[in-house]
């Protein structure tokens, strides 16, 4: 039953990159299973489904449709006007990225609320290594999952 609690754990969080699921929600499950088990196959679940975004980004930028779609983008952005908040947000997480290369997406990847899929899609079309990319992945999820668990657990304690 451990076994495929892990392999349910490892699943989940390799699907959070695609799927709006909470990635810090394994956290809170399989009580039977160590906190520290559960947050390292939320990392390697995580680096794993990234790294294949990473690898399905890389190969979609070398194709001409790649060019077409980013040019609708960016066209489309411009005719946008309710979402232009959230749109310099995400703008925000790109420069962020763009400028500081793996650090920036580290960062961005450790600070909970801040959503992961973002910066995930924006660095599969960069050009960094893919095992960097997922490493960057597996530590910003430790991070963010412990802050989010150990924010639960001050909360308890504070009750």
């Amino acid at each position: 039953m451990g076994l495929l609690n892990i392999a349910y754990i490892f699943l989940y969080s390799a699907c959070a990159v695609y799927l709006p699921v909470p990635s810090e929600a394994p956290m809170f499950w399989f009580p039977s299973l160590p906190r520290s088990t559960v947050l390292i196959v939320c990392a390697l679940g995580k680096g794993a489904g990234a790294y294949v975004m990473f690898w399905s980004g890389d190969r979609f930028r070398q194709t001409a449709l790649f060019e077409k779609v980013t040019d609708w983008f960016h066209s489309a952005m411009d005719y946008v006007g309710i979402l232009d908040k959230w749109l310099s947000f995400l703008r925000w997480i790109d420069r962020l990225i763009q400028r500081y290369g793996l650090w920036g997406f580290l960062l961005v990847m450790s600070i909970p609320g801040v959503p992961m899929k973002t910066p995930i899609y924006s660095v599969s079309v960069l050009r960094i290594s893919g095992p960097k990319f997922a490493l960057a992945v597996m530590a910003g999820t430790v991070v963010r999952n412990s802050v989010v668990y150990g924010g639960y657990l001050l909360s308890r304690m504070l009750r």
